[in-house]
């Protein structure tokens, strides 16, 4: 079985988004959200995957 790897930018009920710079190749916190608001579910990439 082959591994995958993935990156996460926002994790599940949080209120931080992070993003991944192509340049630097790290993750970076991007925006946070205000008030209640919280992202439902965890959102990311597989970077083998992107076609830049």
């Amino acid at each position: 079985m082959k591994k995958i790897d993935v990156k996460i930018e926002i994790q599940k009920n949080s209120r931080i988004k992070y993003e991944y710079n192509r340049k630097t190749k790290e993750i970076e916190v991007d925006r946070i959200l205000r008030g209640d608001f919280v992202y439902p579910c965890n959102y990311g990439f597989i970077p083998e995957a992107l076609d830049w």
